[in-house]
């Protein structure tokens, strides 16, 4: 068993009121939390303006844009470790303790790599195969090909540390204190489905899967008691979806992508502007990764999260 439990309650600094706010359990602590998570991203976001989503598709080619969205994605990480920071520094807890401390963390984050991008191929290739998807021709030569690919995968690569510390960091920790594990999962899943309900082109079938991909990735942590897995098959999804097959993702196109998939067929199983997303396939691919995860995980390891207490 993974040996990175959240530290019981009686470890926590009480010392002085804000101490006392920060940890007590009917206290404010929790909400404390879920407002600075968010206010430090949409502080990142407002200060930035448009370099945040300059890679929608717009006919060009310019993959210079490519520079704003890793210094956008690099901010808003760098605010999200400063609020954890701060709780880490009140609560006497380091930050470790909150899914990031396992001495496997490369071998998943491999594996996690590794199996976000097989999902995700045999996902698009299934909707090739059923006529749904039409393959395009790349527009690149193998050397840009190899820079773009590059510099995505560091993109997105930033965007799956991100946001699995966002919905299944410290606000995982905190709230599973407080509520219970699986009830903040739930939470956390309609966060991620909010964020992602504004994004151009999502449908209906796109913010359900997006919601149970969060509780696959919640999955994940509960039966390791670690982030990292999630973290590589959060990265590989994107990296995979939107750079290698150039598909929609959520809703966006993105510029500088490898292949090129146009939808055809019905618009139902193909997910159309949602992209591969917004099949209904894609529900069926995660519930055979959870039970794959189980298979694997599930009757080999202790609960590691088991032990969290209540404060």
């Amino acid at each position: 068993m993974l040996n990175h439990q959240v530290e019981p309650a009686r470890t926590l600094s009480r010392s002085g009121p804000l101490g006392f706010i920060l940890t007590n359990r009917w206290g404010v602590r929790p909400i404390i939390a879920i407002a600075l998570v968010w206010a430090s991203d949409r502080l990142v976001k407002k200060m930035l303006g448009g370099l945040a989503n300059p890679v929608q598709h717009s006919g060009t080619t310019d993959t210079l844009l490519l520079s704003p969205v890793l210094i956008t994605e690099f901010c808003r990480l760098a605010g999200l470790i400063l609020v954890f920071t701060l709780f880490s520094y009140i609560q006497k807890e380091p930050i470790g303790a909150w899914g990031y401390r396992d001495a496997k963390a490369l071998k998943r984050l491999c594996w996690g790599l590794f199996f976000g991008f097989l999902f995700m191929s045999t996902l698009v290739l299934s909707l090739w195969g059923a006529h749904l998807l039409i393959f395009l021709p790349s527009a690149f030569s193998l050397v840009e090909t190899l820079r773009l690919g590059t510099l995505w995968a560091l993109m997105f690569l930033l965007v799956g540390i991100f946001e699995e510390s966002q919905c299944r960091g410290y606000l995982q920790y905190v709230l599973t204190r407080n509520i219970g594990f699986w009830w903040t999962g739930a939470l956390m899943a309609l966060y991620f489905m909010y964020a992602h309900w504004t994004n151009q082109g999502e449908n209906m079938i796109g913010l359900i899967t997006v919601g149970a991909f969060s509780l696959v990735a919640c999955y994940s942590l509960w039966l390791t008691g670690s982030l990292w897995w999630a973290i590589g098959f959060h990265a590989a999804w994107d990296w995979t979806q939107s750079y290698f097959y150039g598909a929609a993702n959520s809703g966006v196109v993105f510029e500088g992508h490898f292949l090129a998939v146009q939808p055809a067929g019905s618009d139902f199983w193909n997910g159309r502007m949602a992209g591969p997303e917004g099949t209904p396939l894609m529900l069926l691919w995660l519930l055979l990764s959870a039970i794959a995860m189980y298979l694997y995980w599930g009757r080999r390891t202790k609960r590691p999260l088991a032990t969290v207490t209540s404060i």
